[in-house]
C-alpha cells in the first residue's frame, strides 16, 4: 500500500524541522564555546595559570576550552 502523498510531506517536514533545530543547537553551543574562549583568553588567563604559561604554552588553553565543550 502507498503512503499518502501528505503523510510523505509531513515526514519531509518533520525531518527538515530536526535538522534545522540541530544546527541552531549547533550554533548556539559555538557561540558559548566561542564567548566562554574570549573570556578566558582576556580575563582569566594570566590570573588562573600564570605558573603553567611557559611549561605548556598554549594548550593549556586549548585543553580548557575544549573542556568547556564537552561539559557544556
Amino acid at each position: 500500500m502507498k503512503t499518502n502523498t501528505n503523510e510523505e510531506k509531513i515526514r519531509y517536514r518533520e525531518s527538515f524541522k530536526r535538522l534545522v533545530n540541530m544546527c541552531l543547537s549547533a550554533i548556539c553551543l559555538g557561540l558559548e564555546i566561542g564567548l566562554f574562549a574570549y573570556h578566558w583568553l582576556e580575563d582569566f588567563q594570566f590570573s588562573l595559570v600564570e605558573d603553567l604559561r611557559n611549561v605548556f604554552w598554549f594548550k593549556g588553553h586549548v585543553l580548557e576550552i575544549g573542556i568547556y565543550g564537552v561539559m557544556k
